[in-house]
């Protein structure tokens, strides 16, 4: 039956296909054929050599056994591990105890968590001990850094009384993880330039670390300091001090005494107000002050001539801005971002060196009009309720126009006084001209004082690059403007 079965698919193939004369339908049955052959042949090599599949409902789960003697102490003798033990030979290998343990595989890390101290090889050691030793055996060792242990301060120590003897001209105390300035730090020496005690928990500063009196660069970033004593004020030699990162609130009024400071960085602190003698930094180049609780500056800060670099006070609680800050007429980037700022002073445009000016996310509807005097590569005013210059109402609400056109006689009075630097006292001058002199103004282009006569508008001109922001100017001679000149709006 199979061989004629055989015979007639053999005639039909070979009338229907082969002798049809089509190709294409003669290569199609080539490859079919050829493919069936193939899988036939693997099926019966798999008969023939391959090995009959395993029941997986009776495998078993491999376990670990650990032999456990009583009594015995941890480093003298070694529990032993079996594992993958499936079988009944294995078993027989390891004979059971009565102290026997069977642990699984995933309990084994947990199990095996103590490591015996490397030093006595007794006591267990700490988990994250540095050099993998118990307590005493780290404690015991003087140049021993870990902070499992708490040996930072020991090491410490050994490091400054080594000083005190060899007199170096720099220390690194840093990442020691010290609670406290070790003994004697102050008697190093003069010869010491620079006092590294960074990322440690510091909480305090001892009175003698005003001994170190050649001390150029001190840096305590990264600790946990409440205040800076005031013997800090005897460092007249330093050049940078970096506290960022702490927990100051106040800084010392005798911080004024170190005339050599170049960089101040206070970032990131409690700071609620500088004190007054700052503005005796003449040398001071870079004030970094950013995220404190600043709600003003003084107005000593316009002495800092000498602020070249950078003036950063971002992300702080400032409301107001001193108009002495247009005094620092060498610095080149102030950063304001983050602020409260409802205004910026009106003669910034006196900072003829400014780069950089950043004033986002602050309270400012418009800038003054000398903005538009600076040559700024960056300006950044993002996030603030300016005025638009459709808004036609609110910027007739700030247009102010003179009904006369020559100032009345107690405006010119009060003119006089202020251009004079004339001194006067409470009664010295009508009460009138007292509240006027007690709100002086300055005009927008010629900078000279005005107080009721005047003319104010909003015009919108480009500051920086591709900013087209609202403008406030303030004219104090709006008719006889031979020398006040308003801005140009192009």
């Amino acid at each position: 039956m199979g061989s004629r079965l055989g015979s007639y698919v053999t005639t039909f193939l070979t009338d229907s296909i082969f002798h049809s004369g089509d190709v294409q339908a003669t290569g199609i049955a080539v490859c079919i054929v050829s493919m069936l052959c193939f899988s036939l042949i693997c099926f019966l090599i798999g008969l023939l050599f391959g090995k009959p599949p395993g029941n997986n409902a009776c495998k078993k789960k491999k376990y670990l056994v650990r032999t456990v003697s009583r009594g015995c102490q941890f480093g003298r003798s070694r529990p032993s591990f079996v594992s993958n033990i499936g079988s009944k030979k294995a078993i027989a290998r390891f004979p059971k105890q009565k102290n026997s343990v069977i642990v699984s595989c995933r309990e084994l890390p947990r199990q095996l968590n103590n490591v015996a101290c490397l030093c006595c090889k007794i006591v267990a050691a700490k988990k994250n001990c540095r050099y993998t030793r118990c307590g005493s055996c780290c404690r015991g060792n003087k140049a021993s850094i870990c902070h499992a242990h708490g040996t930072g301060g020991t090491a410490a120590q050994g490091i400054v009384e080594g000083a005190c003897q060899d007199k170096p001209t720099e220390l690194d105390l840093s990442y020691l993880n010290l609670k406290r300035c070790p003994d004697r730090i102050g008697y190093i020496g003069s010869q010491l330039v620079s006092l590294n005690l960074s990322n440690n928990r510091l909480a305090s500063l001892p009175d003698e670390i005003g001994f170190l009196r050649g001390l150029e660069e001190f840096f305590l970033q990264y600790n946990c300091l409440t205040e800076l004593p005031n013997s800090i004020g005897n460092l007249q030699k330093l050049v940078e001090l970096d506290c960022k990162n702490n927990r100051i609130r106040r800084l010392p009024n005798t911080l004024g005494n170190m005339t050599c400071l170049s960089i101040l960085n206070v970032t990131n602190n409690g700071l609620q107000s500088f004190p007054s003698s700052i503005g005796k930094l003449h040398e001071l180049e870079e004030l970094c002050a950013h995220s404190n609780q600043l709600t003003e500056l003084p107005d000593e800060i316009c002495k800092l001539e000498n602020l070249t670099s950078e003036l950063d006070i971002s992300s702080c609680e400032l409301v107001y801005l001193p108009d002495s800050l247009s005094r620092c007429t060498s610095l080149v980037k102030i950063w304001l971002s983050n602020n409260k700022l409802k205004a910026i002073p009106d003669q910034m445009g006196r900072l003829n060196q400014l780069k950089e000016l950043h004033v986002r996310n602050n309270q400012i509807r418009y800038f003054p009009a000398s903005l538009s005097y600076l040559q700024l590569y960056t300006f950044s005013a993002n996030h603030n309720p300016l005025i638009e210059e459709w808004n036609i109402e609110s910027i007739l609400n700030l247009s102010v126009q003179p009904s006369q056109v020559i100032p009345p006689l107690s405006e010119l009075s009060a003119r006089c006084i202020v251009k004079n630097d004339v001194y006067w006292s409470k009664g010295d001058v009508p009460t009138a001209l007292e509240d006027m002199l007690l709100n002086v103004r300055q005009c927008s282009s010629c900078e000279g004082p005005f107080f009721k006569h005047y003319k104010s508008q909003v015009v919108f001109s480009n500051v920086g690059v591709f900013h087209r922001v609202p403008l406030y100017q303030q004219i104090c001679s709006p008719y006889y403007n031979t020398h006040c000149q308003p801005v140009d709006t192009k």
